[in-house]
């Protein structure tokens, strides 16, 4: 017979052993996760993003003329110019006064629906409320428009 002492450090021994290849295992499944989605990254790039990064929405100031309404006085310019047909583009709209950091109007989602094919452009007037006064337009000239969470989908 072992004495308490032999067999307490017997089962220590079993316990290192076990922990040493829980932590092993759990290592290396961070490390097949952790390359798993570095991988799927790139797939995702070389699938969409680099596509998405050629179809540009720039926007037009201000306009009074007949190109829009007075309901609905801005203008944005979607350009593909990728090799795929885009089918749908979405993305939200933040204005800033000129010299200024915070934002000045309210949410402004804005999906088209227009069809692009490469090298096709698609203009569309939308409009905007100011941030403390929901019903309010922005007019003011000196602002700087810029497009944020862009999503574009392409054609199958």
């Amino acid at each position: 017979m072992s004495s308490p002492n032999e067999t307490a450090e017997a089962i220590l021994i079993v316990l290192k052993k076990i922990l040493k290849w829980i932590l092993f295992g759990t290592l290396l499944l961070v490390v097949v996760l952790f390359i798993g989605t570095k991988i799927e990254a790139q797939w995702e790039w070389h699938t969409y993003g680099k596509y998405e990064e050629k179809v540009t929405i720039k926007f037009v100031k201000f306009i009074e003329d007949k190109e829009c309404s007075k309901e609905f006085p801005y203008m944005y310019v979607i350009t593909n110019e990728s090799s795929k047909v885009v089918e749908q583009t979405r993305f939200s709209v933040e204005v800033r006064r000129v010299g200024y950091s915070n934002v000045i109007n309210s949410y402004t989602h804005i999906i088209d629906n227009k069809i692009l094919k490469p090298n096709e452009t698609s203009m569309s007037c939308f409009r905007t409320t100011a941030a403390d006064n929901k019903s309010e337009l922005i007019k003011d000239k000196e602002v700087n428009y810029s497009a944020i969470n862009k999503i574009v989908e392409f054609a199958k």
